[in-house]
């Protein structure tokens, strides 16, 4: 595999099912194009995240390897409605230890609220407000207009789905009421010891009030790098490091279709018509109607602003973001459809047979003479300096960090990077410039938009 793609970047940027787990730190693949990542889709997509949103911080897992990140990962944010599904995963043991009766109903557990509840919404079981199935259209979520919501009483728990925020915020009160712990206690006993989150601070988790119900929102504040934690340990079917601590069973359970995509997309608009359908189980988003076999079986915790977790088994990858909510800036729907979307479009095990190389660029002939007016060192203002040097068919280049590339000699003063990928037939080429005596003076690197870059010889 060629990596000569990333060497260019480099060049422009400093002058412009076998699963690993983390330990103290995530491991780092550095030559993520060995394992299927294409490289000129990796690039564009970083434009995309860095030009177009507002996200914080982001990472793609590849079997318990990084192989991209961008910005703060350390950072605690708000993950907005990601704490939904978070909340399901702590659910398994006492569902299974009988502590919690998924079929018990509301009215069982004497759960009222402002406004009281109607006798026809008091048979919604546990398992209904997991589902975001309870039929209780009570408004919680300011986002919601009351027009939206059915008539109160109209449809029987069950049998009509809403994402509204009064079911997530009751089986919250549920889980507390039946399991007499604290849910921030139940996410660090089940989560963050025993899968080692860098960042999990206790102290910055809290309830918020809401003033329209009797079941606060459990907020909880984590880090991209725990977050991806959260999505490694779903990926591995609830095992980390050979310990089950998310029983196989449950994870089924969360990830059984309850909602077809159809009936999502009916009730929520910006699903219709996007690139991605989803269904819906215990509080996680479930990837449906789709022929490309990165995205299926998919299934992804979501949250507004710009927060998720996206896990593609198929492809043994996990994406997390996270946009941290102190800078008040918010990615709308589409963009976070764009996230989950691109980023497991870069994964390509055949990427390289798409693409023309420069290998097949027969080099004109320089004579050592001809080569040796072109050695010598460049630099741009301050920076530290280039050097070229003399190689067996053309030049070589070799950056400040060490790294070096062959050029190959196509073109007077014209020198191709050897191995390039060519992608839209650009071919990116290093330009040497001479003053009015004919001496090379500097060298020209063209990038986008017509811009260069100049470098002047020094010695």
């Amino acid at each position: 595999m060629k990596s000569t793609i990333f060497f260019y970047f480099i060049l422009i940027n400093f002058y412009g099912f076998s699963q690993s787990f983390p330990n103290k730190d995530w491991a780092i693949n550095k030559n993520p194009s060995q394992v299927g990542w294409n490289p000129i889709k990796m690039k564009s997509f970083n434009d995309f995240i860095v030009d177009s949103t507002k996200v914080t911080g982001l990472m793609i897992i590849h079997k318990g390897e990084v192989v991209y990140q961008y910005g703060n990962l350390s950072q605690i944010s708000r993950v907005a409605s990601c704490r939904k599904s978070i909340l399901s995963t702590l659910f398994g043991k006492y569902v299974e230890n009988g502590t919690i009766d998924l079929n018990e109903t509301i009215g069982d557990l004497k759960i009222d609220d402002i406004g009281g509840i109607l006798p026809i919404e008091k048979k919604a079981t546990v398992q209904d407000l997991l589902s975001a199935r309870s039929a209780v259209f009570k408004n919680t979520n300011e986002s919601i207009p009351d027009t939206n919501l059915p008539k109160r009483g109209s449809h029987e728990p069950g049998t009509y789905w809403l994402y509204n925020n009064w079911d997530f915020d009751t089986y919250g009160t549920i889980f507390e009421l039946k399991t007499k712990n604290n849910i921030y206690d139940e996410v660090e006993a089940q989560l963050a010891i025993p899968l080692n989150f860098q960042d999990w601070n206790r102290d910055a988790q809290h309830k918020v009030s809401n003033p329209t119900s009797n079941s606060p929102m459990y907020h909880m504040w984590l880090s991209t790098r725990d977050f991806a934690r959260i999505g490694h340990l779903m990926l591995n079917r609830g095992n980390w490091k050979g310990k089950q601590l998310i029983s196989e069973y449950w994870v089924d359970e969360m990830l059984k279709e309850r909602t077809n995509y159809k009936e999502v997309n009916d009730h929520v608009d910006y699903f219709r018509n996007s690139q991605i359908d989803y269904g819906y189980g215990y509080s996680w988003w479930l990837v449906q109607n789709t022929e490309d076999y990165r995205f299926k079986n998919a299934f992804v915790a979501a949250g507004a602003w710009g927060n998720g977790i996206v896990v593609y088994p198929n492809i043994e990858t996990v994406l997390a973001f996270v946009t941290c909510e102190v800078y008040d800036r918010i990615n709308e729907p589409h963009i976070r459809q764009k996230i989950r979307y691109k980023a497991a479009d870069i994964f390509d095990p055949e990427w390289e047979k798409n693409y023309v190389t420069t290998n097949n660029i027969v080099p004109i002939s320089l004579t050592e003479n001809q080569k040796k007016q072109y050695l010598g060192r460049y630099q741009i203002g301050k920076r530290p300096p280039v050097t070229i040097k003399n190689a067996t068919h053309g030049l070589l280049v070799e950056l400040p960090n060490g790294r070096n590339q062959e050029l190959i000699p196509i073109n007077g003063d014209r020198f191709a990077i050897k191995d390039q990928y060519i992608v839209e037939n650009i071919l990116r080429t290093i330009q040497f410039v001479r003053d009015e005596n004919g001496n090379v003076q500097g060298l020209v690197l063209p990038v986008v938009n017509n811009k260069e870059i100049k470098l002047t010889k020094i010695q």
